[in-house]
């Protein structure tokens, strides 16, 4: 099969478009949005006032969170005996837990520095009630993290790279490439960096604190830093390898990912997590584009769809070419 990574990213940046397009139109016209009412929580509904504490009394889905973290496990699982039975994997399996090992530490740190800034989690009726430390600007650590936000960053990641493998290595396996290794031999260093995706990111950087402090919405307090991260992730991963991994992504497993991430997320955030306060997000770190069709849902947790599947791939690819090169770790990544 013909190898053509600059026609297939093309491909799927225009199905990423073609999809994201008419569904803003469409989430636009939306200027009345609809309000989640839970009769049994008497006359002080939660969904009254959804940015407050669900009350003790109103537990509407129990143990939600801790039940709904099946819908990655299972797939997760049923891919994992797949992958694990064949043997001629080796590569791809070395190449997989260094992926998931350093998303699972990567996610943990980051949510426990920075998930009590981002969230806070209104409904304890949802989870089991195990808290992990996060810490809290003027407050120091603080125990009040649920343990499933560190399982689905562990879960979310074997999610996505797993969904990946499956389409890359069989789904749509006749696409991956043939020559793989005798490619990498070709590879005079890993790490190229494209300095305009790092002046695109600080342009839209500055663009979302424009927004925040002017942008016609109320939460012109605080600063986006939410959106930041998302931007310096996704920039970081492109700037550094997408030159040299854009031709070993199997482009096609790729938008199966995305597509089944986004299945997913529709199902479980934009459905479940938000409207039932499993979660919520701090508006003065978002940058101001609220979803009201989805229960207020920032924009920023739309991009997270769009930019984890990116960061996995493009990670786990980094580190299958590495393998396949049999070079010490600066020359391969340096060419020093």
């Amino acid at each position: 099969m013909k190898n053509t990574p600059n026609q297939d990213f093309l491909v799927v940046m225009g199905m990423i478009a073609l999809l994201v397009i008419p569904a803003i139109f469409t989430l636009r016209t939306v200027e009345h949005p609809g309000m989640l009412i839970i009769p049994s929580c008497g006359p002080t509904a939660y969904a009254v006032d959804p940015d407050a504490a669900v009350p003790p009394t109103c537990n509407p889905t129990p143990l939600g969170y801790t039940w709904s973290l099946l819908i990655f496990l299972l797939p997760v699982m049923a891919i994992v005996w797949w992958f694990f039975h064949h043997p001629e994997y080796k590569i791809e399996r070395k190449a997989f837990w260094l992926t998931i090992i350093f998303f699972s530490i990567a996610g943990a740190a980051l949510d426990m520095l920075l998930g009590n800034t981002f969230f806070y989690f209104p409904n304890e009726g949802a989870v089991i009630g195990i808290r992990l430390p996060g810490y809290e600007f003027g407050h120091g650590w603080v125990l009040d993290i649920p343990i499933e936000e560190f399982l689905f960053y562990f879960l979310g990641s074997l999610f996505m790279l797993l969904v990946y493998l499956w389409g890359d290595l069989y789904w749509f396996g006749a696409y991956n490439l043939d020559n793989y290794e005798e490619m990498t031999n070709g590879i005079d260093k890993i790490v190229k960096p494209q300095w305009h995706s790092v002046v695109i990111g600080l342009i839209l950087v500055i663009a979302g604190y424009i927004y925040k402090k002017y942008g016609s919405h109320p939460y012109h307090e605080g600063f986006p830093a939410y959106f930041s991260v998302l931007v310096m992730t996704f920039v970081a991963a492109t700037f550094v390898f997408f030159r040299t991994v854009k031709t070993f992504v199997n482009w096609r497993a790729y938008s199966l990912t995305l597509y089944s991430l986004l299945s997913v997320s529709l199902l479980w955030e934009a459905t479940l997590g938000v409207p039932y306060g499993w979660w919520k997000y701090h508006p003065e770190q978002m940058l101001g584009i609220f979803i009201g069709a989805w229960s207020h849902l920032p924009i920023e947790a739309v991009l997270l769809w769009f930019v984890a599947g990116w960061g996995v791939v493009m990670i786990f690819e980094v580190i299958r070419i590495y393998l396949h090169m049999d070079r010490s770790l600066r020359d391969a990544f340096f060419g020093l």
